[in-house]
């Protein structure tokens, strides 16, 4: 849904809307690809997973993420497991952190939102791969 842009986000609400601008960096309107792949707040989450899986490129628009998927989220492995685990969970802990950002004004706290997902992602890595070496640093 994010990478098709079909998301509820501000730009496809239909209606008159008194702000579209990306509710975490107030800088551009809100659309999927923005939110979850141009926007300058959410793009220190993918910076931190990214440094975390340790993966030398930067994850800041769709195509690099497509990209990314593809060189090394291919076959059944282990590496290629971690790696589409985290994209999914991150997408979907930035767009759970916008909602409550909107609905119950809640801080967007990067650092957070980063352990979370890297928890989720260990969570579940080790309950396909329970012997399997993760670093399991969170911080």
């Amino acid at each position: 849904m994010a990478a098709l842009n079909r998301l509820r986000t501000r730009c496809n609400i239909r209606g008159d809307i008194p702000d579209s601008s990306c509710p975490l960096c107030h800088m551009c309107t809100e659309t999927a690809p923005h939110l979850f792949f141009a926007c300058c707040i959410s793009g220190m989450v993918w910076t931190n997973i990214k440094d975390w899986l340790g993966l030398p490129a930067s994850l800041n628009c769709l195509p690099r993420i497509l990209r990314w998927l593809k060189k090394y989220g291919r076959g059944n492995g282990f590496k290629a497991g971690r790696m589409r685990v985290a994209a999914a969970t991150c997408v979907y802990y930035i767009w759970k952190a916008r909602n409550e950002l909107i609905w119950k004004h809640s801080l967007f706290d990067v650092s957070n939102i980063t352990r979370t997902i890297k928890i989720h992602v260990y969570q579940s890595m080790y309950s396909h791969f329970p012997g399997s070496m993760f670093d399991r640093s969170f911080d």
